[in-house]
């Protein structure tokens, strides 16, 4: 390496990983209880990185060294550093605005307790009142009441997403969308022609699916199937298929502490998460964040989870996939570089949690960590709920995304009912009503243009299970050399390629969505 990169890279490095740790041990205070101070704390730390990479001169100098002959590591660290300065080559007064409205919005979200029949509820209460109730002015209650949320933030959100545009424009992209997508390393020409072609394989499928999981629902309910409204899919947005219709594994999970099971199981697979959950907030308080993540502290080790567990499947898949996370930062270190010390995108990480949240449905796994013995009928009908979930959750992806690019692309439309025309075109319920009913999705507030990564991370998924079943043995996640062979072959490289060439050096070929096809579709 060239004494004057190297330099300039370890300048730029000692101030970055001070502002990391800064920024993050603020906003892990912050999400766990919920105190002004910490998001101060946040707002403050993130103003000093706009500042940070806001740079001219550090951006002119890092085009600079990139048109030099370079190693290929010194390549890598300089093309991941050149992006997180783009991104912030605005005017810092949007970027600043940008960090104060997000971290209020965020603020917002995490304090938000639902207020049923004059009593504070929490989300936890919501999902399990519209996943057990069969009274339809309850169901409506409880979802109506989770959805003010959307009416609380909805300005600041549109606020948001004018600035993201600025702050895009001024960058010279077309809007906040095409500029999120080239900062991950992706065009939106690469993931709207994955996700259209995705939902023409799934439509017809998912049409037949919509309607038995519609008459099973309204037989429940005692309505007629063009009766029933969003609140009876016993979930906020229809993400998941309804868990009554088939096999209820609330009732196996919910006997056992299932962050023990998770503790046990990655031990199995020699991935030890002890250290992680001994660091880690995962229970219900009031102020703290409802919702669950994995987050580093800084890239030396430092990775834990937050969560709000109940015993049952939900939680057992969130904590399944949360651990996924973390182990994969968690062996991502070793040997490189600070700015090659992080997995190498979202939908590389998201692959790994989803691969082990799918375990949470597998007979092998429920009877090794539960004791209970599944019967063949019920191992047809667990495979027959894994297909539905995934038929559900990628036509509800399809939803998000399609609404982002037209927010993003569009923001002075009727929103209200875009949304609804988005949710009737590839989720199938018919139904409208203005109200900001998108903004009380936290993803769209907070991580905009994420949600097509868990799409792509369920193909790769499909992919690494595949991979994993040759390289390994059928068993695949359940062999016990599978967590070896996961940090040799994937988490060891870090950021070391670009998102695709791990992908290709790990598995030997290209992400291909013909396995999740094959599998589910």
């Amino acid at each position: 390496m060239d004494s004057e990169v190297k330099e300039f890279l370890e300048q730029q490095v000692k101030i970055m990983d001070q502002l990391e740790r800064d920024s993050n041990l603020a906003s892990w205070n912050a999400n766990i209880t919920g105190e002004d101070r910490y998001y101060a704390e946040g707002v403050e730390v993130d103003k000093k990185a706009n500042l940070f990479y806001s740079s001219k001169e550090n951006f002119q100098r890092v085009n600079e060294f990139l048109a030099q002959e370079l190693d290929e590591q010194t390549r890598r660290q300089l093309e991941i550093l050149r992006l997180g300065y783009m991104s912030a080559q605005a005017d810092l007064t949007l970027l600043d605005r940008e960090t104060e409205i997000s971290s209020d919005v965020e603020k917002k979200f995490n304090l938000f307790r639902a207020n049923l029949a004059g009593k504070t509820v929490t989300d936890n209460e919501i999902k399990e009142i519209l996943k057990e109730s069969t009274d339809s002015d309850v169901l409506s209650e409880a979802w109506n009441a989770s959805k003010l949320q959307g009416e609380l933030v909805a300005p600041q959100v549109l606020e948001l997403v004018k600035i993201r545009n600025q702050i895009a424009a001024s960058i010279g992209f077309r809007n906040y969308c095409d500029f999120s997508l080239a900062m991950d390393e992706q065009t939106e020409e690469e993931v709207s022609g994955v996700l259209d072609r995705l939902e023409v394989m799934t439509r017809e499928p998912y049409r037949k699916l919509k309607g038995e999981i519609d008459d099973r629902l309204a037989a429940r309910l005692k309505l007629r199937p063009k009766e029933l409204k969003p609140w009876h899919y016993q979930n906020l947005f229809f993400e998941e298929e309804p868990k009554a219709t088939i096999v209820n594994l609330d009732t196996l999970y919910g006997k056992h502490d299932v962050i023990q099971i998770a503790k046990k199981f990655y031990a199995d697979i020699g991935l030890d998460v002890e250290d992680i959950l001994a660091r880690s907030d995962l229970f219900e308080k009031t102020g703290k964040n409802q919702h669950a993540f994995c987050t580093i502290l800084n890239r030396e080790g430092d990775v834990r989870i937050l969560e709000n567990v109940v015993n049952n499947e939900d939680w057992m898949a969130t904590t399944q996939h949360e651990l996924g996370h973390a182990v994969y930062e968690k062996h991502s270190i070793e040997g490189l570089p600070f700015l090659l010390k992080s997995n190498p995108h979202t939908l590389v990480t998201e692959s790994i949690a989803i691969v082990m949240e799918r375990l949470t449905k597998n007979p092998a796994f429920i009877r090794k960590y539960t004791g209970v013995e599944i019967s063949k009928e019920d191992q047809v009908n667990l495979k027959e709920m894994q297909r539905q979930r995934q038929l559900v959750f990628a036509r509800w992806v399809m939803t998000m995304y399609n609404f982002e690019k037209e927010l993003y692309s569009n923001p002075g439309q009727d929103l209200n009912a875009k949304w609804w025309e988005l949710v009737k075109k590839y989720q199938m319920i018919d139904f409208s009503r203005d109200k900001p009913d998108w903004a009380s999705k936290i993803h769209i507030a907070c991580y905009p243009m994420y949600y097509h990564n868990y799409t792509l991370g369920e193909m790769l998924a499909s992919q690494i299970d595949s991979t994993l079943k040759r390289k390994l043995s059928p068993d695949a996640l359940m062999n016990p050399g599978a967590g070896k062979f996961l940090v040799d072959r994937l988490f060891s490289k870090g950021s070391t390629l670009r998102w695709d060439k791990v992908i290709e050096a790990s598995l030997e070929e290209k992400l291909d969505p013909k396995y999740f096809v094959e599998e589910f579709v």
